[in-house]
């Protein structure tokens, strides 16, 4: 697909008009597909809210916002006790109740005892009992099965101190593959069922990431194997610049400049760069990808207001 680069315009990159137009725009409104048909429908921005959804896996990144595809996601795994990444959940629970469809809540244990009282408080005021939501905790460590095959695990990100000691956290979505060891090729089934049954692990296993979300960090946690592996990278990118002179990092925070070092090392066919100040505007997206020469990695998409912004492939008309 050709598009056009155009720093003088509003938006940073923008589609060519062409009869595709609405073909785009129906690209837009419906996610977007790659790898293993799976798609990523999301908000963010630092201090407002953060929200991504996976709605084939049925998988939500923290709660920020109420997200219009709601009613595609049975779990949510919330990064960390800040407001934008949680103040969502009193009406994703409201709604669960109304509608009877179940909803998992994975979270920190004093996360979830201090948002029981929350919603203790909501059931007080509306005068409702809030039903079909469940709250699962979760520690650094933890694998969680989503479905056959399909597991999250729990990671530890590097963000400010919690005054309730509440650590953060990242998430990995890994695909497990399982292959029969060629040394039990040709047995017969009866004779793999026995060894099934004496606990003889027949398989070689084969993990693949698919997904990785950072949570708010610092860079430190590309120093992890499933982040650099990844197929595709959700990371937060608050600052554009060294606006706190060179402290985003002691705040919890990545820097693009930074970041921009390790774009290069990252196996990840799409990289979402998200949770980005709001004193941040699209003008200054520009630049930042002019500056740190990193155009023309298609695999850049900037996460703005629920649509990707800035990549020369996955861009906005706005």
């Amino acid at each position: 697909m050709q598009t056009t680069k155009n720093y003088q315009n509003s938006r940073p990159f923008h589609y060519k008009r062409s009869n595709s137009h609405e073909k785009n725009r129906r690209r837009q409104n419906q996610g977007f597909k790659f790898g293993k048909g799976t798609s990523l429908r999301g908000y963010g921005c630092s201090g407002h809210a953060s929200a991504y959804i996976i709605p084939e896996l049925r998988l939500q990144f923290d709660c920020g916002m109420l997200m219009k595809q709601y009613n595609k996601v049975s779990n949510i795994f919330i990064s960390h006790a800040h407001l934008d990444h949680y103040s969502a959940i009193p009406s994703v629970v409201g709604l669960a109740t109304m509608t009877k469809r179940p909803i998992k809540i994975y979270a920190h244990p004093i996360f979830i005892e201090k948002m029981e009282a929350i919603l203790a408080l909501y059931e007080d005021l509306d005068g409702m009992e809030l039903t079909h939501h469940t709250f699962v905790p979760i520690e650094i460590g933890d694998v969680i099965r989503m479905k056959k095959g399909i597991f999250v695990e729990v990671f530890e990100a590097f963000h400010v101190e919690n005054p309730n000691n509440i650590p953060a956290f990242s998430f990995a979505v890994y695909e497990e593959r399982r292959k029969l060891k060629d040394e039990f090729k040709g047995l017969e089934s009866r004779e793999i069922a026995e060894l099934k049954m004496d606990g003889v692990e027949i398989n070689d296993v084969t993990k693949y990431t698919r997904w990785f979300y950072t949570g708010d960090t610092t860079t430190e946690i590309f120093n992890l194997d499933v982040a650099k592996e990844a197929e595709n990278v959700i990371t937060e990118c608050t600052f554009l610049t060294d606006s706190l002179g060179g402290n985003a990092e002691r705040y919890g925070h990545v820097q693009f400049s930074k970041l921009a070092e390790i774009i290069p090392t990252l196996n990840a066919k799409r990289i979402f760069l998200s949770h980005v100040s709001a004193r941040h505007d699209s003008e200054q997206i520009a630049e930042a990808i002019k500056r740190e020469d990193l155009f023309d990695d298609d695999r850049i998409v900037w996460v703005d207001n629920g649509l990707p912004r800035g990549a020369p492939i996955y861009c906005v008309d706005d």
